[in-house]
């Protein structure tokens, strides 16, 4: 396995740049627990050694190298007043700072689950640099699950898609086919899983309201959260609000699958509900407002539907299935209508995913397995193409890692 070099301010450490007093200070301000950002540090060698298995070796003079920051909550809020976020607090050595301008290493800004928007990143790019004098923003390079960084953001970035190397439990790959082969007809038509409440999310069930006897629908007021996700979704969508309110006071919607409604499995060993549904409709974990449609990203709900030979429709950023045909996956625009990926402007993206799924709910329980079967090569190729994604994901990111050093 190739190597990857880090450098680390203490022997045995990940706690880059954070001094025990920083750690104080932070907490205090944000009245959160330090546990959280010293072990959220230690998700950065967890993801590459143990989620990943690229060999890591701390750096010596002899060679370029990476600096390693850990996106981490609390350091991400704004703190007093909104001035600066955690990442003030940095204290960056003056060897590493040297050696980023002599192109010899970068700052590594590793986000450890999801993708925030660009100038996120930015503001803590700027003030990490506003407190380490010499460091500018070309010195840095992003990890992280957003796909739509803007081509000119003054740092380099790189995507991580890391979400392909989940494994769902209890897929029996050939039980399911057999299924698919022999026309097996679903009790549903559609599977529509929101365990957290979005605006997005309760749009689509407005659009889909009609036809929920023939999906399996979930959704959770998680937390009482319902009011605010529920004025919001008022806000971003032109709806019929009378229906909407109908909607709000059926909450919560529960599949009968033994999960906790309450919980957020991103590991899903009930998998009856991938079974008794042919078409699954993936509502993407950011997708709502101007800020939040900076981002695309793939989380597990993406690969659930692969993994179960599912075909899908993606409630996500523009062009995102796009993304995944350029990752080496297949769709489904032979058999159902994948316009909607293609439109820029929220509520009609959304609404023409509601089509697309109410277009789909027309066909008899026969005709629907018919097409599912005709659909399988597709649904085969989608389920291995996702295994030989995570079997190359080391060495893609050994690459572009080394790629986005780029000489100033």
């Amino acid at each position: 396995m190739k190597l990857l070099h880090f450098y680390f301010d203490n022997k045995g450490s990940q706690h880059n740049g954070l001094t025990a007093g920083a750690v104080h200070h932070i907490s205090k301000l944000t009245n959160t627990d330090p546990g959280i950002m010293t072990c959220g540090k230690n998700l950065f060698t967890e993801n590459f050694v143990d989620s990943k298995g690229i060999t890591w070796t701390p750096a010596d003079d002899s060679e370029r190298y990476f600096y390693p920051i850990c996106c981490t909550h609390p350091m991400n809020d704004s703190l007093l007043n909104n001035r600066y976020t955690g990442y003030a607090f940095f204290d960056i050595p003056d060897k590493v700072i040297t050696d980023c301008r002599n192109n010899d290493a970068r700052v590594l800004l590793f986000e450890t689950w999801e993708g925030d928007p660009w100038w996120h990143y930015m503001e803590m790019i700027t003030d990490i640099c506003r407190s380490n004098k010499g460091l500018k923003p070309c010195h840095f390079i992003v990890v992280s699950g957003n796909l739509a960084m803007p081509i000119d953001a003054p740092f380099a970035h790189v995507d991580l898609m890391w979400f392909q190397t989940m494994v769902q439990p209890n897929v029996d790959f050939e039980h399911i086919k057999h299924l698919i082969e022999t026309d097996t007809v679903r009790p549903y038509h559609f599977l529509l899983m929101n365990r957290r409440p979005a605006p997005h999310r309760l749009a689509i069930i407005h659009h889909l309201w009609e036809h929920r006897n023939q999906g399996a629908i979930s959704f959770s007021v998680w937390n009482n959260m319902i009011d605010n996700v529920y004025l919001r979704t008022q806000e971003l969508y032109e709806l019929d609000n009378d229906k909407l309110t109908i909607i709000k006071n059926k909450l919560p919607l529960r599949l009968d699958d033994g999960v906790d409604p309450e919980t957020n499995p991103v590991m899903d060993d009930s998998i009856q509900k991938f079974l008794d549904s042919h078409l699954q409709v993936i509502p993407e974990t950011f997708y709502g407002c101007k800020q939040l449609e900076e981002q695309m990203f793939f989380s597990e709900k993406t690969f659930k539907p692969m993994q179960f030979l599912q075909p899908f429709v993606l409630i996500n950023y523009v062009n995102s299935l796009v993304a995944l045909r350029e990752a080496g996956y297949e769709t489904f625009s032979k058999w159902i209508n994948e316009d909607y990926d293609t439109i820029e402007n929220l509520q009609d993206r959304t609404l023409a995913v509601g089509e697309t799924v109410k277009a789909f709910c027309t066909l008899s329980p026969k005709d629907a397995a018919s097409i599912r079967k005709d659909m399988l090569p597709v649904l085969e190729h989608n389920y291995h193409q996702r295994i030989k994604n995570s079997k190359e994901l080391d060495n893609n990111m050994y690459g572009r890692l080394h790629a986005a050093f780029k000489v100033i």
